[in-house]
């Protein structure tokens, strides 16, 4: 895009829409040539997210998996993986702009002081399906 403001003109605003994917990383720059000849240019990187949000970089984190995980271990279905979970801590805390709420994880062992056959969630990565254990409810 181009555009000409004169020798006398004050500040020119230009613009344009620009179809964007979300989840992905950009690169902008503004390039502007003055009345006296010389050019400026300023670049600015930024992540669009997947509600649309604009921020500096893309959230990022450190995985850790857990240490005894297992691919293609046991009986049963072929590529069994066991213990396939992992943390990861986000490298920056997101703000409460974006979210209403953090989610509070339960102690450690919790689910150990259950009744038998308690109905629990399970969410998360790896997750595929609920196991009906034997017991009364």
């Amino acid at each position: 895009m181009v555009a000409a403001a004169g020798a006398a003109a004050g500040a020119l605003t230009v613009s344009a829409d620009v179809e964007l994917a979300r989840d992905a990383d950009y690169h902008v720059r503004v390039t502007a040539l003055n009345a006296s000849g010389t050019v400026v240019s300023s670049d600015r990187m930024f992540y669009l997210a997947l509600d649309g949000s604009i921020l500096k970089e893309k959230p990022g984190g450190t995985p850790s998996a857990h240490p005894d995980h297992c691919f293609e271990c046991g009986k049963g279905m072929s590529h069994q993986v066991t213990r396939d979970v992992a943390v990861v801590p986000l490298d920056h805390a997101v703000p409460t702009s974006k979210v209403a709420r953090y989610a509070q994880l339960p102690q450690p062992r919790r689910v150990d002081a259950l009744a038998n056959r308690s109905l629990i969630d399970l969410v998360g990565y790896g997750v595929q399906f609920q196991q009906d254990l034997p017991g009364q409810r």
